[in-house]
């Protein structure tokens, strides 16, 4: 797509400030199935280095104002991987894979995947959280070329963790006659329309659980410009966020070898474990290398 200018709005009623790039949108709808954990990958580049916002959204509507929607994962974790380490993501002139898997705990009927590539004038996200590590600069009037291709959404099945209860019937048997045994009467709705009509089953979602804090951290520079990052392995983890000085890497094992580093310069590291099904854990304590070699 031909971007001519993405404008240079922001959402200046909040404070913070928090970035708002709607001025430039590319989007897919599909039908969903409740409690089915869907994959959406896809590889996008710029003629120049272009900031982008991952958005998911559904048919449920949460203010008839706005047209704000419910998420498909509501408050569950989404799993990020290949290039994808938040849903703010950055282009560059290269190919890159951004990757995300989550369940349609909600039992959407349709499922929507936006990519916002509008201004991002501002170093918050929409939960007012500083993103300034990611935004390093902020994004005004931007004008160039983005090219999205591949892009696919997969549909790996029900989520083994996702309780469908069975419609109870509205009204009480009653019988026929005194002298004979009582018949049930059939429910009023058939097997999974008992939602407002909306042919949805009814859905016990369960509370995901808070992956524990990764401890033991430490940060070792023995080659030049490199820093090896070792901690102790978190139970139920499928993945580590790395944050060394404003960059955030994934590795999927308790190691991270991070190069081409600034000689002389200190970093601060801190990690933290993620996984489908869970709350991401916190992050550990922070530590302090320098690259001295």
């Amino acid at each position: 797509m031909d971007i001519e200018n993405t404008g240079w709005d922001a959402g200046w009623k909040n404070n913070p400030v928090n970035i708002n790039p709607w001025a430039v949108e590319a989007s897919n709808t599909i039908e969903a199935k409740a409690g089915h954990i869907y994959k959406v990958s896809f590889k996008a580049k710029a003629s120049k280095k272009k900031y982008g916002y991952v958005a998911f959204g559904t048919d449920i509507v949460t203010d008839q104002a706005t047209g704000a929607t419910l998420t498909p994962y509501d408050q569950a974790p989404i799993e990020m991987s290949d290039d994808a380490t938040n849903q703010i993501i950055t282009l560059g002139t290269t190919d890159k894979t951004y990757t995300f898997t989550f369940t349609n705990w909600v039992s959407a009927k349709e499922i929507k995947t936006s990519i916002m590539l509008g201004a991002f004038n501002a170093q918050y996200d929409y939960a007012g959280n500083s993103v300034s590590d990611i935004i390093t600069e902020k994004e005004a009037n931007w004008n160039g070329t983005v090219v999205v291709s591949d892009f696919t959404i997969t549909d790996k099945g029900l989520n083994p963790e996702f309780v469908v209860e069975p419609p109870k019937p509205t009204q009480p048997s009653q019988p026929s006659q005194p002298s004979q045994p009582s018949q049930p009467s059939k429910p009023a709705v058939t097997p999974g329309n008992n939602n407002g009509g909306n042919n949805q089953p009814a859905v016990t979602k369960p509370v995901a659980k808070k992956l524990a804090r990764v401890a033991k951290v430490k940060a070792k520079n023995n080659k030049a410009k490199t820093v090896k990052v070792t901690w102790r392995k978190v139970a139920s983890a499928k993945k580590y966020e790395v944050k060394v000085g404003n960059k955030t890497y994934t590795a999927k094992k308790a190691t991270l070898t991070v190069k081409k580093l600034k000689k002389g310069k200190t970093y601060k590291i801190k990690v933290r474990a993620k996984a489908t099904g869970f709350k991401t854990g916190a992050w550990s304590k922070t530590v302090k290398v320098k690259i001295k070699k």
